[in-house]
């Protein structure tokens, strides 16, 4: 949006120029409903150049306003971005501070001799399970 603004300046500024250096030819005699600069000649009512004069700083304030939105923009979307990495390192230290607890729980907790893992075998003599050929005894 910037560039569009920008573009749309230009442009303003490039037939504010002609009209500039038209209505300066103007002043030292000649037609007026004839306007000519750089090799251009162009006639316009004086309603004409009045609606142009509009168009003109209707086309500036349109460039402006570009402008104005896409600095404003681009800035909304940084401020968000920091919002956002400052959030994503508060969780990081959250999630490193807590890992640092359940590590400093499991050392300080004793070791219950009776749990037994999923994968291990139950060793149990009333289960009727031998651990050599899978049969029952």
């Amino acid at each position: 949006m910037i560039i569009l603004g920008l573009l749309f300046i230009l442009f303003v500024a490039l037939v504010g120029t002609w009209f500039y250096l038209a209505l300066a030819d103007l002043a030292g005699g000649g037609p007026a409903n004839d306007l000519s600069a750089m090799g251009i000649t162009i006639g316009l009512s004086p309603a004409a150049l009045l609606l142009t004069g509009f168009a003109s700083a209707l086309a500036l304030a349109m460039g402006l306003y570009l402008i104005k939105a896409g600095l404003s923009s681009s800035a909304r979307r940084r401020r968000e971005r920091k919002d956002l990495e400052r959030t994503a390192a508060e969780s990081q230290r959250a999630a490193d501070a807590a890992a640092a607890e359940r590590l400093r729980t499991e050392k300080a907790a004793p070791v219950e001799p009776t749990r037994r893992s999923v994968t291990e075998p139950v060793r149990d003599s009333t289960a009727g399970w031998t651990p050599g050929d899978g049969r029952r005894g």
